[in-house]
């Protein structure tokens, strides 16, 4: 476990856990000046990727990004197949932007295509990266669904992927929230995100 605080440090305090994973002696706080991390408004996911694959040869890791749902083209295609379930179901319609997942009717981001699709990516990068020990970060937005227990009620966060239960459709994860959160459960339904892989190359 590596407690983030009050810090908004939940992408470097998760890449230093899979850091430390491999062997490697680095600090969340080495990790935030070197991705430019803010206090509040925490770790850009871009600056943290290009951190990384930047210093792949001094970490010896390679980071592969496996899913991105917050792309541009994949967030305005997500919307479109979203008002156009909207629409059918006479629910209010949406606007582009991250802030969509906050304002968007969860069940309905459900029906869309784009998450059903991305649904069966996820379990199947989840599986084969849990059976290779390859730990996965996953960037998400808190908020979308309900979640006990969570001292965020919303925005972005990252987690560590650690495991799949195939028989309760769940994803197993680990946040850096300190005690109590190292092991927590989320329906894969629930699972709106982007995730990538650092393995050793």
């Amino acid at each position: 476990m590596v407690d983030h605080g009050d810090k908004g440090y939940s992408v470097v305090a998760t890449a230093e856990r899979i850091l430390r994973y491999y062997g490697m002696n680095v600090s969340q706080y080495e990790l935030a000046q070197l991705a430019a991390s803010h206090r509040k408004r925490g770790t850009s996911i871009c600056a943290m990727n290009g951190m990384l694959r930047g210093a792949s040869q001094a970490f010896k890791v390679r980071v592969r990004e496996h899913y991105s749902l917050f792309g541009s083209r994949s967030l305005k295609q997500l919307v479109d197949r979203y008002n156009r379930v909207a629409r059918r179901s006479k629910a209010p319609l949406s606007g582009y932007g991250t802030g969509f997942f906050l304002k968007a009717n969860p069940n309905l981001i459900l029906k869309s295509p784009t998450s059903a699709a991305s649904y069966k990516c996820f379990e199947k990068d989840i599986q084969q990266a849990i059976k290779q020990g390859t730990p996965l970060l996953w960037s998400m937005q808190l908020g979308v669904f309900p979640e006990k227990e969570s001292p965020q009620a919303k925005g972005g966060h990252m987690r560590l992927i650690i495991g799949y239960n195939a028989e309760t459709n769940e994803v197993l994860f680990s946040d850096s929230w300190g005690l109590g959160h190292g092991k927590k459960r989320l329906s894969l339904n629930a699972s709106i995100c982007d995730h990538a892989g650092i393995e050793r190359p």
